[in-house]
Parts: C-alpha cells; structure tokens; sequence
C-alpha cells in the first residue's frame, strides 16, 4: 500500500495531476491515515479548495481512510515528540509490511531511510514518473515548473530529477 503525506496530496492536488500518483503505482492500493484527512479538511476551511478534489479519489475507492490499529497508537509513545499527529500516523502506517511512504517533508524522509521504511520523497516520485513512462521529460519538465510556481515551493537539485 501507498501511504501519501499531506505535502504530496497538497502539490499533486494544486496542479491538479493527483491522478498520476495512481499510474504511478497502478498495482498498489493508496491509503492516507485519518490525522491526514483531518488536516487537509481544516486546509480546506480555511480556504484551500483546490484539496476537496481529494474527496472524488476517497468516494471513489481510490484512496481509503486509514486508522492506527490499538497497538499502533501506543507507538506513537515511541516515536520523535517533533513531528506532527500526520507525520506520526504516515510513519506508523508504513511500516507496516510492503508499505511505501510518499513524503516532501525532509525530516520524515530521513527518520523512514534511518528506520527501513521504504520513502520517496517528490523528486523522486518526479524522477520515477518519468522513468516509468508515465509522462515524458518535457512534460515533466513542465510540471516542475508548474509544481514550483502554483506550489511555491523549490524543488532543490532538479538536474537529480533528469538523470
């Protein structure tokens, strides 16, 4: 299963390509843990409507809710005080067995890489895209520069991304 951060939803959402995390890894299921709902529902009322698209991919099937079994919520004792009620359910989801991580947050990619949670960060879902054949190198070039302008954010060492 696919466990996909708030950072990732908000950028694919923003751009409105949310879809091609699902080509991406078509023989997968996609899951987003209820304190990930939960912010991207107070994102939404507080004025980013571009996430009530995720709504479609919930109603749909395509992505589920998911809850911390009892056991997994007292692991949450466990973990970094640091990271957020998200972060920790992402984290604690995937490392449940055959799970990947999809995460912009630095931080939380590093925990996963030190702790054998399999992670990828968003140059390296771009870069995979395009490996894969999902979109070609000038529509990936395009989307960088849509994602950097209508995300605002940077993504750092691009040319990582081309190779």
């Amino acid at each position: 299963m696919i466990i996909v951060d708030t950072n990732i939803i908000s950028t694919f959402c923003r751009v409105d390509k949310l879809s091609l995390l699902f080509k991406l890894f078509p023989k997968q299921k996609f899951g987003i843990p209820a304190a990930i709902f939960n912010e991207i529902i107070k994102a939404v009322q507080t004025g980013y409507s571009f996430l009530e698209k995720i709504n479609h991919f919930i109603e749909s099937d395509e992505l589920k809710l998911l809850s911390l079994t009892a056991d997994e919520l007292l692991s949450k004792q466990y973990l970094p005080d640091s990271f957020g009620a998200g972060d920790l359910e992402c984290i604690i989801i995937s490392q449940r067995q055959s799970h990947i991580l999809l995460t912009n947050d630095k931080r939380m990619r590093n925990y996963c890489l030190s702790n054998n949670i399999v992670v990828y960060d968003l140059p390296a879902v771009l870069r995979t895209m395009w490996k894969n054949g999902i979109i070609s190198k000038n529509r990936l070039k395009n989307l960088v520069c849509e994602i950097e302008e209508k995300d605002n954010i940077l993504i750092k060492n691009k040319e990582e991304i081309y190779k």
